[in-house]
């Protein structure tokens, strides 16, 4: 069998992703694991988008010998299930917006985008594949929303051109507005609360960080809109988010003015060269990774003062 999948409880830049990789490889059935979250699911019911896709436990696989993964390059990330079957002689291929290394009988492709919506589109656009008015909006909103309304500061040119283009070939402008909002559940909002009841600040050779913690079974769904609305109601320059699990200190970090360059800290899942990263720290704990994240601002902090 031949899939496309993603990281579980995929967001609308995964899923418009794995919409657009289908086009590159019709002969591939799209695999989510997880949940949509709920602003994508009001999308897709309020649109007449053929589009067909399973979740894991709808099938039954035994057998694969292709899987394209978009949105992430960690095979951790993909339902356990797939990873469960991936063999030796499984081609694997992967694309993301973010810098990786990849080994084996792994291939791929990666730029440095806001999103990975980006990606995908910039490759149906060269193959000239056809994109119907609701996908064009899809992929426009997965944009939109990826980058913050265009306001990350890992959002490229590309991804602005890419959203024009989308908008010229029948994406609606109106169904942005209504689709790119941050919209919190219930549990995020609580998640929300309990990083901001844990937050403290640090001034690190004279340039304040703020850094958030909280404690969760495994990580949420959603974890970037999290991060999203409590950066967002703290206005703060930098912050630091530490999730401790049970078997990982999951972090994310934001800088409106600072290129951070995390290749020296380990479990680096999506870093996008710029405000936003996102990884973990196995077998270590809270105090311990927020050393380690201090250290890394302090390898940054020169860069920072220039761009100020």
């Amino acid at each position: 069998m031949k899939v496309i999948t993603t990281h579980r409880n995929p967001d609308f830049d995964a899923f418009a992703s794995a919409v657009a990789a289908q086009k590159l490889y019709p002969d591939h059935i799209i695999v989510f694991g997880g949940q949509l979250v709920p602003a994508l699911k009001s999308f897709l019911s309020s649109k007449s988008l053929l589009l067909s896709f399973y979740y894991i436990n709808e099938l039954k696989i035994s057998d694969l010998s292709s899987v394209v993964i978009v949105d992430t390059s960690d095979i951790k990330r993909i339902p356990s299930s797939l990873q469960r079957i991936i063999g030796k002689n499984t081609e694997l291929r992967f694309f993301d917006h973010h810098r990786t290394s990849l080994s084996g009988n792994q291939i791929g492709v990666f730029r440095e985008l806001g999103s990975c919506t980006t990606l995908l589109c910039n490759q149906l656009r060269k193959k000239k594949k056809e994109i119907s008015r609701n996908e064009a909006t899809l992929f426009a909103t997965a944009i939109y929303r990826e980058t913050g309304n265009f306001t990350h500061a890992s959002t490229k040119a590309q991804d602005l051109r890419t959203a024009a283009w989308l908008i010229d070939i029948g994406a609606q402008p109106d169904d942005l507005g209504v689709y790119s909002g941050y919209r919190l559940s219930s549990a995020q909002q609580r998640l929300v609360e309990s990083l901001f009841l844990g937050l403290k600040s640090k001034l690190v050779r004279g340039v304040e960080v703020n850094i958030a913690t909280a404690k969760r079974d495994s990580l949420p769904g959603g974890f970037s809109l999290v991060v999203e609305k409590l950066w967002s109601f703290l206005g703060v320059e930098n912050l630091v988010v530490l999730l401790e699990t049970k078997s990982r200190v999951y972090f994310t970090m934001r800088s409106r003015y600072m290129s951070l360059d995390t290749a020296k800290l380990e479990g680096v899942l999506r870093n996008g060269g710029g405000s936003y990263t996102l990884g973990y720290f196995e077998a270590c704990s809270v105090e311990d990774a927020e050393e380690k994240i201090i250290r890394n601002f302090e390898d940054n902090i020169d860069r920072l003062i220039k761009v100020r």
